[in-house]
């Protein structure tokens, strides 16, 4: 029998029931998530020593890339637009600070192995990780009753949205999708080392005139010091221009992101290919109603096809998946082409 996180949460198997006392199960959910949310510690993934019981909780599957060149290229950015917002008006997001998640919902066992897979991939990604105890900020919530729990939880925590829109929130309450995920993220200047000190200063140095000193060219003092400033002062709106033109003021990161998985939804599908959706989601923003354009991804999972109907995915993170999260992490986040960055970067990485 396939591991499925819908039948570990099956009322007859009476791991958890949430059938018999619907109201008691929410409000212990909401009493565990607010208890998750000051401190993370005591879960922790399987012990050392003990082995996972599936081959794909060891090492991150390969994919077999045999596409060259402009098609290859091609595809990738195509899968790229599709994955990612389509609001070119500000950076893609990511984690800028490490994270520290918590899986709440399933029983031990399958959130231990969650947790893992979760752990596994950031690390591969170049995402850190914060040593326990710590803050959760990456929350993996299951249950049946999403919609109830969120409600529930969002009386409790006003901060739960960080101030969106009515529309938004009830948007979100109200989907019917397997996985649903909600991002937080904040918009700040880039951290120090983000931006090319060659390209643009805020205090650029004044330049030296053709000729070296005021005496030496002839001119006096005063009348050198007003060209060099109006030389430093041109010099710098041309590379603020510049700068403005390839790179954006402020970078998008995320602070919070809470991902809900619907059990009666996901029902029949794998534990470790949903952990790896959940993974991909959890660590980069992305947009869930595409089809990726038949892109090799986990991502299609849960994807629209032509029919209206979810399709089976690959049997897990694909080496697209895993080159995607690598390339978004390693690319400058405050390029205005991080996207082009990206597809560059897996098409490297996919070269045989």
């Amino acid at each position: 029998m396939r591991d499925t996180l819908g039948s570990m949460l099956d009322p007859p198997r009476k791991i958890v029931s949430f059938q018999r006392a619907r109201a008691a199960a929410i409000a212990a959910a909401g009493s565990i998530l607010l208890a998750c949310a000051t401190r993370v510690g005591a879960q922790t993934p399987a012990p050392a020593g003990t082995k996972p019981p599936l081959r794909d909780t060891q090492a991150l599957p390969q994919v077999d890339i045999t596409a060259h060149g402009r098609g290859l290229e091609k595809r990738l950015r195509a899968f790229i637009a599709a994955a990612t917002p389509r609001n070119y008006a500000d950076s893609l997001v990511r984690w800028n600070e490490p994270i520290c998640p918590v899986v709440v919902g399933p029983p031990p066992p399958q959130a231990a192995r969650i947790l893992a897979r979760l752990l596994q991939i950031a690390a591969a990604a170049g995402v850190a990780i914060k040593q326990k105890p710590c803050q959760a900020n990456l929350f993996v919530i299951a249950t049946p009753y999403p919609k109830r729990l969120l409600t529930a939880w969002g009386k409790r925590d006003r901060l739960l949205f960080a101030g969106a829109s009515r529309q938004s929130i009830d948007e979100f309450l109200d989907a019917s999708r397997p996985v649903r995920v909600w991002y937080n993220t904040i918009a700040a200047r880039p951290p120090p080392g983000a931006v090319n000190t060659g390209q643009y200063s805020e205090n650029p140095m004044p330049t030296e005139t053709p000729g070296g000193s005021d005496e030496a060219s002839g001119g006096s003092a005063g009348s050198m010091t007003g060209t060099t400033a109006t030389t430093g002062v041109t010099a710098a709106v041309d590379s603020a221009r510049d700068y403005s033109f390839f790179n954006f003021d402020e970078v998008q990161s995320f602070t919070s992101v809470i991902v809900v998985v619907d059990t009666q939804r996901v029902a029949g599908f794998s534990l470790d290919p949903l952990s790896d959706y959940i993974a991909v989601v959890g660590l980069s923003q992305i947009n869930l109603n595409s089809n990726y354009g038949g892109a090799p991804t986990v991502l299609s999972m849960f994807a629209p096809s032509a029919g209206g109907d979810t399709k089976l995915a690959p049997g897990g993170m694909t080496g697209w998946d895993r080159d995607y999260l690598k390339a978004l992490y390693a690319t400058r986040q405050i390029s205005r082409e991080q996207r082009s960055e990206i597809a560059d970067m897996m098409a490297r990485d996919m070269s045989p």
